[in-house]
């Protein structure tokens, strides 16, 4: 069983002609009074489950160790899938990554405008994702012997 969710970057009401603020009943203009050169569909991941978004071939990882609260600590390895085109919309690269070695798989994905950019988005995202999915499953991910996952502070 694959638990999966999508981390959003992009998107953010582009499509709409204005974003109202939250609470409010405020308009919040997403692009100004003007239209933007900026046509087309928003490249937001919204709706696509992981399943839809292939691990195709794994280029970097990094051996983890989940020190849980009650009970052994548990090996588990963090894989980097390659980027790629996302299946509804090419122009939009996404880069798929995991964990493997917990009761289920844990994948995600992130979306950029070309293979530099989703790869940049997967390191930021990763020690928010990391501590997260440590308390979800009870504890927190080291490396290198360390007290940390090594990817930096959430």
């Amino acid at each position: 069983m694959v638990n999966a969710c999508a981390l959003t970057i992009v998107g953010g009401g582009r499509e709409a002609w204005s974003v109202w603020g939250r609470g409010t009943r405020e308009k919040v203009w997403a692009r100004g009074a003007l239209d933007t050169w900026s046509r087309g569909p928003s490249t937001s991941p919204l709706g696509i489950p992981v399943r839809d978004v292939p691990f195709v071939e794994c280029i970097a990882e990094r051996k983890l160790v989940l020190r849980r609260d009650a009970g052994p600590p548990l090996d588990v390895t963090l894989e980097i899938g390659r980027p790629l085109p996302l299946p509804h919309n090419p122009a939009a690269i996404a880069c798929p990554f995991r964990l493997v070695g917990l009761e289920k798989v844990e994948s995600m994905y992130t979306v950029g405008v070309d293979s530099a950019q989703a790869l940049q988005l997967v390191f930021r995202g990763l020690p928010s994702w990391l501590a997260i999915t440590g308390r979800i499953y009870g504890g927190k991910f080291e490396a290198f012997g360390g007290s940390d996952h090594a990817f930096g502070d959430a």
